[in-house]
């Protein structure tokens, strides 16, 4: 059941009343909420104290009420707790208590906290049966500096987990990026599976991080670090898409999904690119990284590579992090999530037209040389002799 408190207090107040009333027992709750509506507290509390069969609760930040923390905490089959509002101004007053005894079902726990606060949720607590965690900082939080401590804390308290979100809405009067040192902690954790991470800027990570990734989490099937960072970014700044080789290389053939924020050079491309690699890369998140219809030929070609053909390349926004995406588009030009698009369509072409005839690297680069302004390989292809094996 899912309820949205745009409609008036009483309305939900009506509706949470006839379902005391009637004794329904459901598997899951969610609440929308732009704001509080102080009214409904207790009658919340009461209503989700009867609900012994819930799985899932979905509810804002201010309604974490403590006689809602203990209502919930009392639930003998509640599994997942999840924040329905990502973007918070400041610091809510009310903390989430894991009790010990309480919520010994939980296996998945979103909340909106400052990092000093999340660190004192799981101080000298251990919650075994904890798998996921979803932590959404507040832009008053002052900066990333208590990162590692928060998750020095986490991995002590969470032996088994699997899976971390960061959304970290830092102040920014006193913004600090984060590197991947900061994630040294987390590196203790053999068991992570995924790590999500959204920031106010990209995370640049070098191929000795990715070495240490894949050695520290065997298991890792999702790494998403700020590929749609909130505030603009300079144009050098980026992740070579290259590195793409060195997770290849490291990961083999288990990390499925990789999301960063992309700097795209069509030298680089060329230089480090081969049909050798192996990856099981199924999605790429590029987020808001940049692209020019210059790109999009070497683009498809070094992913074509080294990719299946169905990989997904996903550009934009998406619901689990706010971003800002690009400045907007002048009059003639195609947006950035369009020419990602155009990247994506030329990366199946080339499979189709292309890499079944090829033999060797100095193929690829002398019908990238040729290709002009022409952007789809079947163009290229159609004046090269179809691009058959003879050229090899």
């Amino acid at each position: 059941m899912s309820m949205i408190d745009q409609c008036p207090a009483h309305c939900i107040t009506t509706i949470l009343k006839r379902l005391l009333d009637r004794e329904i027992l459901l598997n899951e709750f969610e609440l929308r909420a732009w704001f509080e509506v102080s009214s409904i507290n207790r009658l919340l509390a009461s209503h989700l104290s009867s609900q012994t069969r819930l799985k899932r609760i979905g509810l804002p930040y201010y309604y974490g009420t403590p006689a809602v923390v203990s209502a919930l905490g009392g639930l003998p089959e509640l599994e997942v707790v999840y924040p329905t509002n990502l973007q918070t101004e400041r610091e809510s007053g009310r903390r989430w208590e894991l009790v010990d005894g309480t919520f010994t079902e939980l296996s998945s726990f979103g909340f909106n906290a400052s990092l000093l606060k999340a660190t004192e949720i799981f101080r000298q607590r251990t919650v075994s049966h904890l798998r996921h965690i979803h932590l959404i900082t507040p832009q008053s939080d002052p900066a990333s500096a208590g990162l590692m401590s928060f998750l020095l804390v986490l991995i002590s308290a969470c032996p088994q987990l699997r899976a971390l979100s960061l959304n970290l809405y830092q102040n920014p009067a006193t913004f600090q990026a984060i590197d991947f040192s900061s994630l040294q902690p987390l590196l203790q954790c053999r068991g992570i599976e995924t790590l999500e991470i959204a920031d106010r800027k990209p995370m640049i990570i070098t191929e000795v991080d990715v070495r240490e990734m894949a050695t520290a989490w065997p298991s890792l099937r999702r790494l998403d670090l700020t590929p749609e960072p909130i505030d603009s970014v300079a144009a050098t700044v980026g992740n070579p898409l290259s590195l793409l080789n060195q997770f290849a290389a490291s990961f083999h053939t288990s990390l499925e999904t990789i999301g960063l924020f992309f700097r795209v050079d069509r030298k680089d491309l060329i230089d480090h690119r081969g049909f050798d690699i192996s990856s099981g890369l199924r999605t790429l998140v590029v987020g808001s990284s940049r692209i020019t219809q210059a790109h999009i030929i070497p683009v498809s070609a070094f992913l074509g590579g080294m990719c299946n053909p169905g990989l997904a390349l996903k550009a934009g926004r998406r619901s689990w992090c706010r971003a800002v995406m690009d400045r907007p588009t002048m009059d003639g030009e195609l947006s950035n999530v369009e020419l990602w698009k155009k990247a994506a369509e030329a990366m199946q072409e080339f499979h189709a037209f292309l890499r079944p005839r090829l033999y060797r690297m100095e193929d690829v680069e002398s019908k990238i040389v040729r290709a002009g302004r022409d952007h789809s390989w079947r163009q290229i292809t159609s004046k090269s002799g179809s691009g058959s094996s003879s050229e090899a």
